[in-house]
């Protein structure tokens, strides 16, 4: 007794820390689970006006998918092919949706998109149709490859590719590289290059070549110089 002759009162408590669920308890009626014929037959709407009436809350609709995959045409090539990126937007904007790669499969909203391929020169494809359920799959050629020899002065230049309204520019080469291996899409291409020493008009020269699909091209342009 810690304090004599006195009127007091001695407890002793047990306290212990309350743990609480985090889940909340709810009592089903295992009959209401049963379900009749014609409510295994219940559609989409069905579904959803019933949950509205006996929740309260409303069930939106799935909004309508498509599948979109593009890839290579089946050819063999003696190079590897560039991984492509492909940019997808909604049709007639410019803000960029979403990217995916080259043989990859992806679900777009049903709607109209443009395209574009990163590949040289860039693909476009405008206007292409996404519709419900649908699965879109799109080709692409088979890119070729310029095997390009360049003099052993260091040299400037860039690729063109021709179209219907004139030259495109396409890329540029590298002024250290007297050797470059380069990627692309089958066409009518022109190289223009001159000497990083010489900036005259008289030293530029140009070099047209064909790309064909899957194949490659050689250009030496150390001994096969015109000008332009």
């Amino acid at each position: 007794d810690m304090f004599p002759h006195t009127e007091h009162v001695e407890t002793v408590c047990l306290l212990s820390k309350l743990e609480s669920q985090p889940h909340i308890e709810v009592k089903l009626n295992m009959s209401e689970l049963d379900l009749t014929k014609a409510e295994k037959k219940a559609t989409y709407q069905e579904i959803k006006d019933y949950v509205m009436e006996h929740t309260g809350l409303r069930v939106s609709s799935p909004a309508p998918q498509s599948s979109l995959t593009l890839s290579h045409e089946n050819r063999r090539t003696a190079f590897q092919l560039p991984p492509y990126t492909i940019l997808i937007r909604p049709h007639g904007e410019s803000e960029l949706l979403a990217s995916q790669p080259i043989n990859a499969t992806r679900r777009y909203l049903a709607g109209n998109y443009d395209i574009e391929v990163l590949s040289l020169p860039v693909i476009r494809l405008n206007n292409i149709a996404l519709r419900d359920g649908s699965n879109i799959s799109l080709q692409i050629p088979v890119p070729g490859q310029l095997a390009l020899d360049k003099p052993a002065t260091p040299s400037t230049g860039s690729i063109f590719v021709y179209h219907a309204d004139g030259l495109q520019w396409v890329c540029d080469l590298d002024p250290t590289a007297t050797t470059e291996r380069i990627t692309l899409m089958p066409g009518q291409y022109l190289l223009i290059l001159r000497p990083l020493d010489n900036p005259s008009h008289d030293a530029v020269r140009s070099f047209p070549f064909t790309i064909q699909s899957a194949q490659q091209t050689g250009l030496k342009t150390e001994n096969n110089r015109k000008k332009r």
